[in-house]
């Protein structure tokens, strides 16, 4: 597997393999550098299409993937702070 260690380095790597073999495998690591790989690839329509093996490809206009996974961690968090409010009342 390999990480995520910075926006341009994953982003070029990943650019490269996705416009020579059709995917980029293997991907793990942090997901604020996803989020941010994500962006910038989608320009590219360039996506995130398997969490499981960490596969980036060809995908009109790109992906939410790794957007969607914060929005839901936040919600999340706000939930279970309303919920533990509640019970502390």
């Amino acid at each position: 597997m390999r990480e995520y260690l910075s926006v341009e380095e994953a982003s070029k790597v990943i650019a490269g393999e996705v416009a020579q073999n059709g995917t980029s495998r293997e991907w793990v690591g942090n997901t604020e550098i996803a989020r941010e790989i994500e962006q910038h690839l989608a320009k590219f329509n360039i996506g995130y299409i398997d969490p499981k093996t960490g596969t980036w490809s060809h995908r009109r206009n790109g992906t939410r993937y790794f957007t969607a996974i914060k929005m839901l961690n936040v919600a999340k968090n706000k939930v279970g702070s309303l919920l533990s409010n509640i019970k502390k009342s």
